[in-house]
């Protein structure tokens, strides 16, 4: 009990002596933790995007004609694209605003 009292008074101690905690976030501002955050989002859809292409032929080619299947697969085909898309298009605006500023 006493070392646990000792060293919870004594660490806000230890922090003024020169303790240095590195970053983890790899950013050294709000704008660039955004647009790491928006980098990752981005390269995260682009590489689920093929994937889900890959799934909706999968699931269009063993159908075996079952119309509920084939509606399944140009279901997950359409939305993979339109994904796809407003991810291309919020990266596109989003630098077309950062070279205005």
């Amino acid at each position: 009990m006493l070392l646990l009292a000792n060293t919870l008074l004594l660490a806000p101690i230890a922090a003024v002596q020169g303790v240095e905690i590195p970053n983890p976030l790899r950013a050294n501002d709000f704008n660039e933790l955004v647009e790491g955050i928006i980098n990752f989002i981005f390269n995260i859809a682009l590489a689920v995007a093929p994937i889900m292409i890959i799934v909706a032929g999968f699931v269009f080619v063993t159908s075996g004609g079952d119309r509920l299947n084939i509606q399944r697969a140009k279901d997950i085909m359409i939305y993979t694209v339109a994904g796809l898309f407003v991810i291309l298009i919020s990266k596109g605006l989003i630098t077309m605003i950062r070279s205005l500023f």
